[in-house]
């Protein structure tokens, strides 16, 4: 049987309490450490997220005002097209006036 004096039963209890001590020290540490590398895994999706966030705005926006100026082309083309027959149509209808005149003046 093992024996041990008074004084070693209290070295061994404080032993012990160091021990405890050291144990939830480092369990603090590692804690710190892993909220940490948390807060800096939070931090940098969410700057990702906002990087990526205004890229799809900007080109969402390029091809808002790339489909504008397209619809702005067009609806010029529409535009210069109608223009052109109106004129076109113009001397016609004024040809037309005018043989009526001299068909009718004879």
């Amino acid at each position: 049987i093992f024996f041990m004096s008074v004084s070693e039963v209290g070295t061994m209890a404080l032993k012990d309490e160091e021990v405890d001590r050291q144990m939830q020290q480092m369990a603090a540490f590692i804690l710190k450490e892993a909220r940490d590398k948390a807060k800096e895994i939070t931090i940098k999706a969410d700057d990702d997220f906002q990087r990526e966030l205004a890229k799809n705005v900007q080109e969402q926006r390029q091809k808002y005002l790339q489909e504008h100026e397209k619809r702005k082309k067009n609806w010029e083309t529409k535009k210069r097209i109608a223009y052109s027959h109106e004129l076109n149509q113009s001397p016609h209808q004024d040809l037309g006036g005018s043989r009526r005149c001299i068909e009718g003046c004879n």
